[in-house]
């Protein structure tokens, strides 16, 4: 066959030459933002504890949200010519952290002050840099029927979407220099045991107030605590809100949502001598709600589409995590699932790892081979080979965790994890299909996976099955909600 020219390349025109004689489009439908902070209609309420031990008893007495497990909310209204745009808003959360300490164990009076710094590698107090942590649980409802649009209600397993979902979602300088959302720095060189890592160390001094050694005075600041914010995008709490677009049928939701206990908040690697464990205290939580104004002409059209039926459809990834305990070489299976895309399996650093604390840290469970079967699908046709007690030799479960976020080659912008760091959140990423479209399934299917581990794993450990599920919401003009 001879080479066909015409075939092979086609004449193209230069747009440059166009750009200026195009008219400039101006926006005809909106008048303005409206922003505003929205309230929860909850009140706080008063966090009681008794702190003895090395340290002379102190009473601690703090007025904040997360003083028990209430349920929280905070109710959106929404009139006929203004409705949300829910990838703009975002979460408002301020803090305090706080220590039990004082300066001379033989007989100095103890206080409330500011959390002791590490020095280094050494013991001390820290969170994670995910800010979701501190939700217990978190609930999106919508219009007058409060029905769910999103949901995560299991207690204690909120955090391991959230972890998964942010170092899939995002590159690592976003991660990194986003410290408007998260606890900066991110991802740690060691895993959080006896002692604090590096990043976690300065994590302390930059969102916690950490300052001076047990025995500082000048460090303790006793008078007042300082306090930090977090703006966390609404998009980044449910994935349903990472359309841009304007919810036009939503004419009231509700935000729900319980935290963790002040004292479950931080990690403590050890406890310094003349100190108790930290505590994180919510001050405040708010809605940052963006809504948009609409023209006269706008608000014909919103009102014509709601005579006519006019459904908004919602197209988003459901999570949900199934926890368990693993022995070697024993069979997890996910019965029942129905349009799964994507499975993580993740071995928490605590129960995994001697004396770990970082409660978002992953370890490998020392796992020599890994394959799954979702009914009659089975994306990797021969197991994944793994290291056992060498993560250096991971390449392939790291390579499916870039192939499961689209960065097979990643030659512009880094993942959020490196291959190097990798081995401090090793998720097991296993993508059944192509991440650039959902594939949809008839019928529920169940989810097989067989895997080995070296002989030391010789205890049943605990760990989580996340699937990342393809979901649909429909919103009819009517304001009724139904889950595909």
């Amino acid at each position: 066959m001879s080479f066909n020219t015409s075939a092979f390349t086609e004449l193209v025109s230069d747009p440059r030459y166009d750009i200026l004689k195009k008219p400039i489009k101006v926006d005809k439908d909106n008048k303005a933002y409206e922003l505003q902070l929205i309230s929860p209609a909850t009140a706080k309420g008063t966090y009681v504890k008794t702190i003895a031990g090395a340290l002379a008893v102190i009473n601690v007495s703090e007025t904040c949200y997360n003083s028990d497990n209430t349920l929280h909310y905070i109710d959106v209204y929404l009139g006929a010519d203004f409705k949300a745009n829910m990838q703009g808003s975002f979460l408002y959360l301020k803090y305090h952290c706080a220590q039990a300490r004082r300066l001379d164990q033989a007989q100095g009076t103890a206080y409330w002050g500011n959390i002791i710094a590490s020095a280094g590698a050494a013991a001390g107090a820290s969170m994670p840099w995910n800010p979701l942590w501190i939700f217990n649980t978190i609930a999106l409802k919508g219009n007058q029927s409060q029905q769910p649009i999103e949901q995560y209600i299991s207690a204690g397993q909120y955090h391991h979407i959230t972890t998964a979902k942010f170092l899939n979602k995002y590159k690592w300088d976003a991660l990194e220099g986003n410290d408007m959302t998260f606890l900066t720095p991110c991802i740690e060189s060691a895993f959080d045991v006896a002692t604090l890592s590096t990043e976690s160390a300065a994590r302390a001094i930059a969102w916690m107030g950490a300052s001076g050694a047990a025995a500082d005075a000048s460090g303790a600041g006793t008078t007042s605590f300082t306090p930090y914010v977090k703006m966390i995008p609404l998009a980044d709490v449910f994935e349903s809100c990472e359309v841009p677009a304007i919810w036009n049928n939503l004419n009231r939701f509700r935000l729900e949502f319980t935290f963790k206990l002040p004292d479950a908040i931080p990690f403590n690697c050890g406890t310094p001598a003349n100190s108790g464990p930290a505590h994180v205290f919510i001050d405040e939580c708010k809605l940052m709600l963006d809504t948009t104004r609409m023209q006269a002409g706008q608000l014909l059209e919103t009102s014509e589409n709601k005579l006519e039926g006019v459904c908004e459809n919602i197209g988003f990834m459901e999570n949900s995590v199934i926890p368990m305990t693993y022995s070697l070489g024993q069979q997890l299976v996910g019965t029942g699932q129905k349009d799964v895309q994507q499975v993580i399996v993740g071995f928490p650093a605590i129960g995994n790892l001697a004396a770990a604390v970082n409660p978002i840290q992953y370890h490998c469970a020392y796992l020599t081979s890994l394959s799954l079967q979702y009914g009659g699908d089975m994306p990797l046709r021969s197991p994944l080979i793994l290291g056992g007690v060498s993560t250096n030799l991971n390449a392939q479960a790291y390579a499916m965790y870039r192939k499961s976020i689209g960065a097979d080659r990643a030659s512009v912008v880094a993942p959020a994890i490196s291959f190097h760091k990798y081995q401090y959140y090793h998720l097991y990423h296993i993508p059944i299909y192509n991440p650039m479209y959902p594939h949809r399934n008839n019928d529920p299917k169940d989810i097989r996976i067989d895997s080995n581990s070296v002989s030391i794993l010789t205890a049943s450990v605990p760990v989580v099955l996340i699937m990342r599920k393809f979901t649909g919401v429909q919103i009819a003009s009517d304001g009724s909600i139904s889950h595909m």
